[in-house]
């Protein structure tokens, strides 16, 4: 299982459109062309240009990466991009509490209380899970982050 942190909007008392593209718009054109061709579903598409939108993580990492920020860890939720820029910023800070030791295999397991493949989390991992997600939040202006 995982968990898709992304840019979002609220519209229409609460549904949310999740911006797919560098452009900022539901999809871009590059998107609308490749799809008009029949390639994929607008859903699941995404160009070359469509970076830095949405990070996706297995559950385990996503609920330590939100306990790590700050946050309260949840299957979904979302929070103004510029409330988690600032909380990526402040862990980016090269400062030994924002240097996240690694996880083995056994603690992680122990950490999952079920059985799953795992390798574990290799040191700094959280570390640039927040560089990427800072890179969303940079995109997605005053704008919301969405997960779920």
């Amino acid at each position: 299982m995982s968990i898709d942190f992304h840019i979002a909007i609220e519209v229409d008392g609460g549904t949310r459109y999740v911006y797919r593209c560098d452009c900022s718009q539901r999809w871009c054109d590059a998107c609308d062309v490749a799809f008009d061709k029949g390639e994929r579903s607008p859903e699941m598409f995404s160009c070359a240009n469509c970076t830095d939108v949405s990070v996706n993580l297995h559950n385990q990492n996503a609920g330590d990466w939100l306990r790590w920020v700050g946050l309260v860890s949840a299957p979904s939720g979302e929070i103004k991009a510029t409330e988690l820029a600032a909380l990526c910023r402040r862990r980016l800070w090269d400062e030994k509490r924002n240097h996240d030791a690694g996880i083995s295999f056994e603690e992680y397991q122990g950490a999952m209380g079920a059985r799953v493949i795992s390798g574990g989390r290799p040191e700094g991992r959280l570390r640039d899970i927040t560089e990427q997600m800072l890179r969303v939040c940079e995109k997605a202006g005053d704008r919301l982050i969405s997960w779920g």
